[in-house]
């Protein structure tokens, strides 16, 4: 853990340069610059965090094999999700593997000390969340997020980059769950607009789907436990898929019957992903 914060210090200083020089120079090409800097310094953090944790901790990870992925390549990153784990363990595994990975963050994170800055010089995506009484009194509220997915996948045509999207939209409970009454047993219910924004937007850049499951034999891993050492067996399944035709061709937001269909391959998937869990967990120890 000692390690972690020296590197995460010595990669602070660099970040928060390029961010002020975003800030404050105008001009697309210098904040593109900014961002393609910023994310080779967290690209090499990532990679020394990964040789450090690994050699200190010697974690039992069960990973199915890398071998097919390429930096070269853009992905849509699918993963369940359980904790903050989730992205330090996607981190881990995909990082220098694919092309730089992005995903969708709550607004309030942009308030994170180093943290929020640093997703900003990344060009993280920021979306806020509106209630059900805030977009009933003002229904505009609504396609804000579509926009903002809009132009952050604009941005990646000239920055490549793979995209994680947690598509249960939160953390797995057991509250969350029952309160849902969700149909799987290990998964909260998929939604899909996040995927459909994006695969709408850059389909025609990406290259595969990455499916990921994750699976912690002790239950869900406490992230702080996690950057101590103190973590039980992972078990990690990723699996390459290709987007059907007909999924990169239609427009979710104008028909009904693609939008239909559109979740209708999101539930298989999940459905797939919530026994491929079931199976698992009947492995050995």
């Amino acid at each position: 853990m000692l390690a972690s914060l020296v590197l995460s210090v010595a990669a602070t200083f660099p970040i928060l340069l390029l961010a002020i020089i975003k800030y404050l120079v105008p001009g697309e090409r210098v904040k593109s610059m900014c961002t393609h800097q910023a994310s080779l310094v967290g690209t090499y953090w990532a990679l020394a965090n990964r040789r450090f944790y690994f050699m200190v901790h010697s974690p039992q990870w069960q990973v199915s094999k890398l071998d097919n992925l390429s930096p070269d390549r853009c992905y849509l990153i699918i993963s369940n999700h359980q904790s903050w784990t989730d992205i330090a363990v996607l981190i881990f595994l995909l990082i220098g593997r694919t092309s730089p990975m992005k995903f969708f963050l709550k607004q309030e994170l942009i308030w994170l000390p180093f943290v929020g800055i640093a997703c900003w010089v990344l060009d993280f995506p920021f979306m806020k969340r509106y209630s059900k009484e805030e977009i009933a009194a003002n229904p505009a509220l609504r396609i804000q997020d579509q926009e903002r997915t809009r132009r952050f996948c604009e941005k990646l045509r000239n920055n490549p980059a793979s995209i994680i999207n947690y598509v249960e939209g939160t953390r797995f409970t057991p509250e969350k769950h029952k309160a849902q009454a969700s149909t799987y047993r290990y998964l909260l219910k998929p939604k899909s607009g996040g995927m459909a924004y994006v695969i709408g937007a850059i389909g025609d850049q990406i290259d595969k789907l990455v499916d990921v499951t994750i699976i912690y034999r002790g239950g869900r891993q406490d992230f702080f436990g996690f950057l101590c050492g103190q973590i039980d067996p992972i078990v990690v399944d990723i699996r390459e898929r290709t987007i059907p035709p007909r999924i990169l061709a239609g427009d979710y937001q104008e028909s009904d019957a693609f939008r239909a269909e559109f979740q209708d391959w999101v539930a298989q998937l999940w459905r797939e992903k919530d026994a491929l869990i079931a199976s698992l967990c009947r492995l050995p120890q």
